[in-house]
């Protein structure tokens, strides 16, 4: 029995070193794919077994680590990843993704740097970086990479909502408006592009157009803040009873008044 039982061991084992650390990488992609995590952080750590140099099964088990929230681990193998591979690019992406999340901006654009300098063309890098820029208090700064990343890529209606937006934060409003009309082509039920886009109407003072755009917000995704600046702009058309319903609508969901004008309005429509 014994003799047998050595035997199947052996045949195990020959068996598991019979595949090669590419052979576990594929099938814990596949795993990932299919959201079975466990198998596949199973297959990435038999690959670096197989391989503990390969950059790619650090990188790949890293980003299923990611995906079940478990940052802390995702950042040490993108940290091995780079180390044992500095030039496997996408180790920079998802490195910096991970600081961006933590917050730490400074050190999510070294790594953007970092990605963009291994591949020019990486459009998500100079995207990503734009918004730790502007995270950063560099809104000029954001608005050169997200028309680096527009000119490389015309079709991410992502691209043009975050340009439009740093555009905001410069008050420069007419100009962002092109921005979001884009964002709102490309993508047709692009919900915040159609609240930013009525924050640029209010700013502009169109408010019919503002009201078409946060009762479109509403649609897609009702919330408290859309209801609150939708009243805003009816009471600016002198529409209060409408006004009125959709403070009361704000409240419910959570949103904390404190415009006196809006305060007053409610006030006016309880005694009504």
């Amino acid at each position: 029995m014994k003799s047998l039982l050595l035997i199947f061991s052996f045949f195990t084992l020959l068996e598991l070193h019979a595949q090669t650390a590419e052979e576990y990488i594929v099938k814990g992609n596949a795993k990932s794919k299919a959201a079975d995590y466990k198998g596949a952080i199973d297959d990435y750590s038999m690959a670096i077994k197989l391989d503990p140099q390969s950059a790619r099964a650090f990188h790949n088990r890293a980003i299923v680590k990611k995906n079940l929230k478990d940052y802390t681990g995702a950042l040490a193998d993108c940290n091995k990843a780079i180390e044992v591979g500095p030039a496997y690019k996408y180790s920079y992406d998802t490195r910096a993704l991970l600081l961006q999340m933590q917050g730490d901006y400074k050190a999510a654009i070294r790594d953007w740097d970092m990605a963009i300098q291994l591949d020019a063309a990486n459009a998500d890098a100079y995207s990503f970086r734009g918004v730790a820029r502007a995270r950063l208090n560099d809104p000029k700064g954001g608005v050169s990479d997200l028309t680096t990343a527009i000119r490389l890529d015309s079709t991410n209606a992502y691209y043009y909502y975050n340009r439009a937006y740093f555009i905001m934060d410069l008050k420069k409003y007419q100009d962002a408006l092109p921005d979001l009309n884009k964002a709102i082509t490309l993508d047709a039920n692009y919900r915040d592009a159609y609240f930013e886009r009525g924050n640029v109407n209010y700013e502009l003072n169109n408010h019919q157009a503002a009201i078409s755009d946060y009762t479109k917000a509403i649609e897609l995704r009702p919330d408290g803040s859309a209801y609150y600046w939708r009243g805003i702009e009816k009471m600016n058309t002198s529409d209060d009873k409408g006004a009125c319903a959709d403070f009361k609508e704000a409240t419910k969901l959570g949103y904390e008044i404190s415009d006196k004008r809006a305060l007053k309005c409610m006030k006016i429509c309880v005694k009504g």
